[in-house]
């Protein structure tokens, strides 16, 4: 009997639950977001003061690319609210495999952009008969360097989504993804980069006023540090966001005047809400399959009818909201919890059938006895 096991997105995610979190929010949130995520982690000067540490420690400090990896994983997962725990060996290891893999890729993408738009540029020079001259040459190198940084972003988080390396060359699914969400990213670039470089300052005159005090110079060190932590974790919370954006195939509005009323005025609340259930009901699939397979089938029923509970809730929210892709996809999940929980039945119900053939069996060759 087969039964159907309920994924989120991709095998071992929640990736429906990512997507919800987002519905609703326009791109100038994410971007406010991802400067403040930070904060919504009760142990946050806990985790700066360690990421500040580890932030200023050569080669150590690679551990840091895969902390925000897991940053990006737990968006995901719809885990909005949580820093990732320190597990420096697992991150140093994962951070040292991305910076060799997106070191040689960024090279290799630049210079295959340089060269594709000097061609392109030198025919347009050569049509209008202008000459080719230093300034030509720098626009190149910014428009190639913008273009690239903005395939980094979606192939960096494409490559957290998948885990396979080779997804950062599906160049066609890159730019099906990036064409959606494009613009967003060099928003948040320019606006990064300008806040980014104004604490960049602050910190430098800090740490100057600090060196004047032998005492305190640790601390100046450790500022750096705690800036290299705080700039991975902006980058990694939105390249999540705008990630799962790119593949729902919604563009993240500049306004919330577009979204309907009800999605906006209900956002925090039912969204986390919505949120909550879904991942209540992801927790007990796994145990209610489990049961299942090992026999315990009253607990697999139970189980699935508690997940069934959560997801006819989280339709509810939907339904409210208008969301007709979300209020689809949790149909479907909804009819598959019922076909397990049948399923489940009608095994029950032939197990008893055949432990009352067997146990007839018995009186009948007692009676020969």
């Amino acid at each position: 009997m087969e039964i159907k096991y309920i994924r989120f997105g991709k095998e071992g995610s929640n990736i429906d639950t990512g997507i919800a979190y987002m519905k609703g929010k326009n791109m100038m949130e994410y971007i406010w977001e991802s400067f403040t995520y930070i904060f919504k982690d009760k142990n946050w000067k806990k985790k700066l003061v360690v990421g500040g540490v580890i932030g200023v420690i050569p080669i150590l400090n690679i551990s840091l690319l895969g902390y925000m990896a897991d940053i990006i994983t737990l968006i995901y997962e719809g885990k909005n609210n949580e820093l990732p725990e320190f597990n420096i060996f697992s991150q140093f290891i994962k951070g040292l495999k991305i910076s060799i893999v997106f070191f040689v890729y960024s090279i290799l993408l630049f210079l295959l952009f340089c060269i594709l738009f000097y061609i392109l540029l030198t025919v347009i020079l050569d049509i209008f008969s202008v000459t080719f001259n230093d300034d030509i040459f720098s626009v190149i190198i910014i428009v190639c360097f913008a273009i690239s940084m903005l395939f980094m972003h979606i192939a960096f988080s494409h490559y957290i989504y998948t885990n396979k390396i080779s997804s950062s060359f599906e160049f066609a699914t890159l730019f099906r993804i990036l064409k959606k969400i494009w613009v967003n990213i060099l928003i948040f670039d320019i606006i990064y980069c300008i806040i980014t470089g104004f604490l960049a300052i602050v910190i430098y005159i800090m740490a100057v006023l600090f060196f004047l005090t032998i005492i305190l110079i640790p601390v100046a060190i450790w500022l750096w540090g705690a800036f290299y932590y705080y700039s991975c974790i902006v980058f990694g919370y939105f390249s999540g966001k705008v990630y799962l954006e790119g593949i729902n195939k919604k563009s993240i509005t500049m306004s919330p005047k577009v979204l309907p009323t009800n999605t906006v005025s209900n956002n925090s609340k039912d969204l986390d809400l919505l949120n909550s259930y879904l991942l209540e009901a992801k927790k007990l699939l796994p145990a209610a399959l489990n049961d299942f397979q090992n026999n315990n089938l009253n607990d697999a029923i139970k189980k699935w009818d508690k997940s069934l509970e959560y997801y006819k809730k989280a339709e509810k929210i939907a339904k409210s909201m208008e969301d007709e892709e979300l209020i689809s996809s949790l149909n479907n999940k909804i009819k598959s919890v019922v076909h397990n929980i049948l399923d489940a039945k009608i095994k029950l119900v032939s197990d008893k059938i055949e432990g009352i053939g067997y146990d007839k069996g018995n009186i009948e060759r007692n009676k020969c006895h």
